[in-house]
């Protein structure tokens, strides 16, 4: 070999060692600093999201739902982002520190994720029986127990659904993954089952279609003079906030999908090539799946405040009452009551 191409090796070599390092240091920003602060955000945000609505008060289905996907959303992301991927860089990972805390935490983090999703689909699945039957919603509009008993049932079937991830992963050398004892096609079918079918596949199939629908009926009731006269602002906005949260949730998912697979069907058979970069962009592309994931639960406030100008003034009110000076707040709680009981309905939630 002459000194040229032990130049040029040296070189390749230089620069594989430099791209190594700005993937690790770059994955490390991601799970320690990124992911993580994402989740402290999601977390001020779906608070904000309990006080105003604890502030302007739960007088509905529809906001109980929206009171019970905040308290979801601080759930699954706490779980999901603080606890199993900020603790898990920042000081050990949790996984890894038994069999019983690999299996029961893989179980807790994809069911608190999961369950949100369908409490989510519950919530659109109401409005769509609120713009489809509004004199017979009437009476579930008024049962704040309606929304918490579905909850319950949904969230608890998630649970159960998903309780198979107790046996599907296992410590594997030292790391949480799916077991030896499981047969390829066994972890292929489990994989798809827990991955394609309940964390995406059913809610976003659901959701969509219940949109559709949602946005059928409404372009009906519009042409429906005596329909449309009949509908509150509040309902309007309620809507709104929905088609919001669950079109945000289905570009979430859709990008969390897009890098689960690319990095499990595209970039996993490469691995068995031994190329390094192939190994480094396989783990770069499953971590990033924490971003879309996350983002699906921090960012609900958000559509919230988006939707409704009454949550704005709600927020804002609130923030004076409990923040500012009390003076202030009740002075706006009296102006809002009387500005609700003077315009009758018309309010613009």
């Amino acid at each position: 070999m002459d000194n040229s191409s032990l130049a040029i090796t040296e070189v390749v070599q230089d620069e594989g060692e430099y791209l190594s390092k700005t993937w690790d240091s770059a994955l490390f920003w991601l799970n320690a600093v990124v992911v993580p602060l994402l989740g402290c955000v999601g977390f001020v945000f779906n608070i904000f999201g309990i006080l105003t609505l604890s502030y302007m008060g739960i007088t509905s289905s529809s906001t109980m739902y929206m009171l019970i996907i905040c308290i979801g959303d601080i759930i699954s992301g706490f779980v999901d982002s603080i606890l199993t991927v900020g603790i898990g860089n920042w000081y050990t990972n949790l996984y890894a520190l038994s069999r019983f805390s690999c299996k029961f935490l893989m179980w807790i983090n994809y069911a608190t994720t999961c369950s949100t999703q369908f409490v989510l689909t519950l919530f659109t699945f109401d409005r769509l029986l609120a713009v489809t039957y509004p004199m017979k919603y009437r009476s579930l509009k008024t049962n704040l127990r309606y929304p918490v008993i579905c909850s319950a049932v949904v969230v608890t079937l998630t649970y159960l659904s998903l309780i198979g991830n107790m046996y599907a992963f296992d410590l594997v050398d030292g790391q949480c993954a799916k077991p030896t004892y499981m047969s390829e096609l066994g972890k292929e079918i489990y994989f798809h089952y827990s991955a394609s079918f309940i964390y995406c596949g059913l809610p976003s199939t659901l959701i969509f279609i219940f949109n559709f629908t949602i946005l059928y009926q409404m372009r009906k009731n519009d042409k429906n003079k005596k329909s449309s006269s009949t509908k509150s602002g509040r309902e309007q906005a309620i809507t709104r906030i929905l088609l919001l949260m669950s079109f945000a949730f289905l570009l979430f998912t859709a990008g969390c999908m897009f890098f689960l697979y690319t990095s499990v069907i595209y970039l996993g058979p490469q691995l068995d090539g031994g190329d390094p970069w192939v190994g480094q962009m396989y783990v770069a592309m499953a971590q990033l799946q924490e971003l879309p994931s996350t983002a699906n639960v921090s960012f609900n406030f958000s559509f919230y405040l988006m939707g409704s100008k009454m949550f704005r003034k709600g927020f804002l009110d609130m923030l004076q009452s409990y923040f500012c000076c009390r003076k202030a707040g009740r002075q706006a709680e009296m102006t809002r009551t009387g500005a609700s009981s003077n315009n009758n309905i018309n309010a613009d939630m």
